[in-house]
């Protein structure tokens, strides 16, 4: 079924006689201050996504050199590095840091390649030594 556009439908039921011109002409300011509402949201979004864009490509840059920048800053940053990467507090224990809670989005990040060794050439290698030589079939009973 075509999908056909709320303002050629208001068209059509005011030159059907559905419609009286009264009903058409409030229909029609609706549906236009909607397209002006929609006009400025793509407007803010528009003007958004260059922002956003620098934000993903600096944090990107940060967090694939984020041990040299660790080491290069000064104390304080450090403090705020590691504040930013776990939220509550770290314990020194027994010789282990250990911390109740990891940021989420830091945690993410770390799981990203966790799946990825399933897949890998090296263990599919191990894998095809399995399986029988071309040609033939396992029996089946």
């Amino acid at each position: 079924m075509i999908e056909v556009h709320p303002k050629i439908r208001a068209d059509i039921k005011n030159l059907d006689g559905i419609w009286d011109d009264d009903t058409y002409l409030k229909t029609k300011e609706k549906l236009e201050a909607s397209k002006n509402e929609m006009v400025v949201k793509l407007d803010r979004l528009n003007t958004l996504a260059p922002q956003f864009s620098s934000y993903v490509t600096n944090s990107t840059n940060l967090l694939q050199n984020l041990g040299d920048f660790y080491t290069d800053c000064d104390t304080q940053t450090q403090k705020k590095l590691v504040g930013s990467i776990f939220p509550d507090k770290i314990y020194f224990e027994n010789n282990n840091y250990q911390t109740i809670k990891i940021n989420e989005a830091v945690q993410l990040l770390f799981n990203l390649g966790v799946g990825l060794k399933e897949n890998s050439p090296d263990v599919n290698s191990e894998l095809s030594s399995l399986a029988p030589p071309v040609g033939l079939e396992p029996t089946t009973l």
